[in-house]
């Protein structure tokens, strides 16, 4: 597999581990109530610009379709210089490159977000995506730490200075009922675009639920002074719903028929595994200096999640250690001329995960196994 930064059409970039928010779902957190420890301390949460800057290159820069300041980890702006960065993008890109920013909109008053549209004005296919998984009542559920009308009042100081606005909606059970009143408001507000998020994780939810019973067993909100004890329900999300009938299928077991882990294992083992970000010709930047394909090999080695640590040390840092794909240690073409990205990579989405020599990762299998194309919903 040849990589060429030249070559790329997108670029996703999570540029600080910073976030004042708890949301349930985060890598960041453990159960909305504690850091996840594997993020390291606050003094090496943001990514320093000359790392960006060893990354996005004049050249690629000047070629780049689409960036995305979007990651596991942080809220891009709570970086401290991210206004700087922002300023180098605008300065060496050229003006069709579209750059999307995800936010959670809750920090900072309404001057930032008419600062922020003022550098981000001469890029007129720019985008600010605000967070906002339902109304008053509901947004906190998931958004734990932030409040709907704190968004709602950036966002709109945002698009009243002139600047183009996405509203993202993640559904849950809790929230679905919301979904056409949430539309005609962004309407109202003049959003450009109303992005309804069916959720990415849905394999791992049912996976979760056959080893444990609960889909969301590992991501509930635990109870603090301010917030109840929180268990997101997907079971009744129609994307759920889809997956478990995918999986079924893929078992060789009817819908009715309960599925075993071994079943989970075989599916992992035997489907096939097309890259999307390399098919959609992207790369992923982590705060931490890390390349990878994507953002869900990107967290890896920072997940909460014991199973995610565990192999990528079991496969990919017992073998290469862990500096290899690191912009700290490397170029960026020294890194994609690696034989994590040469050759293990692309041989591994052939083998099984039990592969002595270049065994397939569970992340691939998950979320480029055929279930759909998640770079669509970003």
């Amino acid at each position: 597999m040849e990589i060429k930064p030249e070559l790329l059409s997108w670029a996703q970039i999570d540029i600080t581990a910073r976030c004042q928010a708890m949301c349930l779902d985060c890598a960041r957190n453990i159960k909305g109530v504690e850091l996840n420890p594997e993020i390291g301390t606050s003094d090496t949460w943001d990514m320093p610009i000359e790392i960006l800057k060893k990354f996005l290159s004049l050249k690629m820069l000047s070629s780049l379709e689409r960036i995305r300041f979007n990651g596991n980890f942080g809220d891009s702006l709570l970086h401290q210089d991210f206004f700087n960065i922002l300023k180098y993008v605008v300065k060496y890109a050229h003006k069709n490159l579209k750059v999307s920013i995800s936010t959670n909109g809750a920090m900072f008053d309404d001057d930032y977000y008419r600062e922020l549209y003022s550098i981000l004005k001469p890029l007129r296919r720019h985008r600010v995506i605000f967070a906002l998984d339902g109304l008053e009542d509901t947004h906190h559920i998931y958004r734990r730490g932030t409040k709907f009308q704190d968004v709602i009042d950036h966002a709109t100081a945002f698009i009243k200075a002139g600047g183009r606005a996405d509203w993202q909606f993640i559904e849950f059970d809790h929230n679905k009922h919301q979904l056409e009143e949430a539309k005609q408001l962004a309407r109202e507000l003049k959003f450009e675009d109303f992005q309804h998020r069916h959720g990415s994780r849905n394999f791992s939810y049912i996976a979760n639920a056959v080893s444990s019973g609960n889909p969301k067993d590992q991501n509930y909100g635990k109870e603090t002074k301010k917030e109840p004890k929180r268990e997101l329900i997907v079971k009744n999300r129609q994307a759920y719903k889809e997956m478990e009938k995918k999986i079924h299928k893929a078992a060789g077991k009817t819908i009715n028929e309960k599925l075993e882990e071994k079943d989970i294992d075989n599916v992992m083992n035997t489907v096939k595994i097309t890259c999307s970000a390399l098919k959609n010709k992207g790369l992923y930047l982590e705060y931490d200096g890390t390349v990878n394909m994507c953002c869900w090999l990107g967290d890896q080695h920072k997940s909460k999640g014991e199973s995610q640590r565990y192999e990528w040390n079991e496969k990919i840092v017992s073998k290469y250690g862990n500096k290899f794909n690191n912009l700290h240690y490397h170029t960026l073409t020294e890194i994609l001329n690696h034989d994590y990205f040469v050759k293990y990579l692309p041989t591994s989405w052939g083998n099984t995960m039990q592969d002595k020599e270049h065994p397939r990762l569970e992340t691939c299998a998950e979320m480029c196994g055929g279930w759909g194309d998640w770079n669509k919903q970003n």
